[in-house]
């Protein structure tokens, strides 16, 4: 489904409504008086409004539907999800305009695939499937196939990864010499570890596990399409991490911009909203504030880091800046307790959302307790934690 655009004009005066509402009078209202020097950039950890109170950013959890994927039901891969010495992934696409282009009329046809070489894959979310489109029946836990066609806009895939523990494979030769003696020879060898084939008609490509633990990726196609991947290793622990999905939008006559968009949490599900502002402070250097709240508004952290964008692939280039952002997710107290990172596309006009995607993670000791379990076909050490720290 298509997303309705929103001014920046808009955007400030639903900020400015949620100021009036908010207990606390120091939260910021407009985009000059939002502070870009202060340790939490003027907000507070009074809670919100369910969604900050913006409309549009509430209607934006309709972006991802969950998918009841009949393939959980089949005992092969019930027996890899709950394997503790197994693998487990996750993996986001999206393709098409991340960017929404309302001047787009060409149609561009994405119908492909995606396709573990052993182990499973299960479909969690379809996001911005329009009519038409559609994921095909699933009869092969390692394919999931789809019809999907996009025009201004972008759809996408939401898939957890199941891959088996890695066992020797035991090769046995019978040599028999010249005089008839016979002896043995056995070798041991380790199989090819699993690989992910993502494959449309105007991309594809071949991810190793290695890559899927640490993947933030955006690749911009010759036709201004652009193919964006997010991956990350999942625990079988209580540490939480997830996903941010939303936009960055361009800055106003004053330099500073916003962003806003769903927490999505370590399943893939809708977890909370965050919003909050970017800019360059006092020091010349870019940073951005914002706040994370849980889906009632509950006060969840602040977040704080900084961005930049990255120069134009080719000269000249008046297609939307593409970027980066990296910080840290604080508490009420200011003190650190997770991290976050990602891509952002920053629109060419200020009436037009852009695109902000990452990962994030709150910091716990959980996972090195896990030990080497759960490597995914990564040999028999240990992995880092996923966010490429």
């Amino acid at each position: 489904m298509n997303r309705k655009l929103l001014s920046l004009l808009a955007v400030l005066t639903a900020v400015l409504l949620l100021a009036g509402c908010s207990q606390n009078p120091t939260t910021p209202t407009t985009s000059t008086s939002l502070n870009l020097n202060s340790p939490t950039g003027g907000y507070t950890a009074s809670n919100e409004p369910t969604a900050f109170g913006d409309p549009e950013l509430q209607g934006s959890v309709a972006d991802e539907t969950a998918f009841n994927d009949p393939l959980l039901s089949s005992a092969s891969v019930d027996s890899l999800m709950r394997n503790p010495l197994g693998g487990w992934f996750h993996f986001r696409a999206i393709w098409g305009h991340l960017v929404a282009d309302s001047t787009e009329s060409m149609v561009t046809d994405w119908t492909g695939k995606l396709e573990i070489s052993h182990g499973a894959l299960v479909l969690r979310k379809i996001i911005r499937f329009e009519e038409g489109d559609e994921v095909l029946p699933r009869t092969d836990p390692r394919i999931i196939e789809w019809v999907s066609h996009t025009g201004s806009h972008s759809d996408g895939v939401a898939v957890d990864l199941f891959v088996p523990r890695p066992q020797p494979v035991l090769d046995t030769t019978f040599v028999v010499d010249t005089a008839g003696d016979t002896s043995t020879v056995i070798d041991t060898t380790w199989p090819e570890p699993p690989t992910l084939t993502f494959t449309t008609p105007p991309y594809s490509r071949t991810f190793t596990l290695a890559e899927l633990m640490k993947l933030d990726t955006v690749v911009t196609l010759s036709d201004s399409n652009e193919v964006a991947f997010w991956g990350m290793r999942m625990f079988r622990t209580t540490c939480p991490r997830g996903f941010v999905a939303g936009g960055w939008d361009k800055a106003d006559s004053s330099g500073v911009g916003l962003f806003r968009g769903r927490w999505i949490n370590r399943w893939g599900n809708f977890a909370g909203f965050y919003h909050g502002h970017y800019g360059i402070n006092d020091h010349g250097i870019p940073v951005f504030f914002g706040k994370w709240i849980d889906s009632t508004g509950r006060f969840e952290g602040f977040l704080r880091g900084t961005w930049g964008f990255l120069p134009p692939q080719n000269e000249p280039d008046t297609r939307p800046s593409r970027g980066w952002f990296a910080g840290h997710i604080f508490d009420a107290g200011g003190h650190r307790v997770g991290i976050l990172r990602g891509k952002l596309v920053a629109p060419d006009s200020p009436e037009a959302h852009g695109f902000m995607e990452g990962r994030w993670k709150l910091i716990c000791s959980e996972e090195a307790a896990e030990g080497p379990g759960g490597q995914g076909g990564q040999g028999r050490g240990g992995i880092d934690d996923g966010m490429g720290d």
